[in-house]
């Protein structure tokens, strides 16, 4: 039978001092929550229920019962999220937890996730007083060529974006006059016919 027990078993939850206790020394959230790696989510959501029943701060003033109620909830949010517990699995597969062995908790193990780690040949090389420098003189010679495609890119693109009538009006002069031409003599026709209009209404 599995650590963690059937959700159906007879006499479970047993008195909040007892689950209790039993939430302080699980060694991981499949037994919190008197689950297998295997039970489904309603299986979890049922016996969550089950425990918040009892232990909840409102109905329960056993001491510590508002600790283990959170240790549940945090279990919930865990096992049933597709996410959550994939990294919660990978992290009792490294820490051996399933097997009652405790190397490190779950929060300090998501947090060592984040951290970047360095091959050891490199971290000793940048430990040599001086190479961190030459690395990163190194870097910046790299990153200039670079840096000059982007700015020469940069140009061409606001050229490539300049506004068509201030382009036309640089590069193509004459054809800017007639535009200006064009649009004046458009205006006057406008207003003439608004002028028009006006003095029919007044007829």
């Amino acid at each position: 039978m599995d650590s963690a027990g059937s959700e159906d078993e007879a006499g479970w939850p047993q008195d909040a001092k007892t689950e209790i206790n039993r939430i302080n020394t699980a060694p991981n959230y499949y037994v919190v929550l008197h689950v297998t790696p295997n039970s489904s989510e309603t299986d979890m959501k049922r016996n969550y229920y089950k425990l918040a029943r009892i232990l909840h701060p409102d109905k329960c003033k056993e001491p510590g019962a508002e600790d283990a109620m959170k240790t549940v909830a945090l279990a919930y949010d865990t096992l049933t999220s597709p996410i959550k517990k994939r990294l919660y699995d990978a992290y009792m597969t490294d820490t051996n937890t399933q097997n009652g062995e405790h190397v490190e908790s779950y929060a300090e193990w998501e947090a060592r996730q984040g951290q970047v780690q360095l091959p050891a040949w490199l971290d000793r090389l940048l430990r040599i007083r001086g190479v961190s420098w030459i690395v990163l003189i190194g870097l910046l010679i790299l990153l200039i060529p670079v840096l000059i495609i982007v700015f020469l890119l940069s140009i061409i693109a606001w050229v490539l974006c300049m506004p068509v009538n201030f382009f036309i009006r640089i590069f193509f002069p004459d054809k800017y006059r007639r535009m200006q031409e064009e649009a004046r003599e458009q205006e006057e026709q406008l207003e003439a016919e608004r002028a028009a209009m006006r003095a029919a209404s007044r007829a």
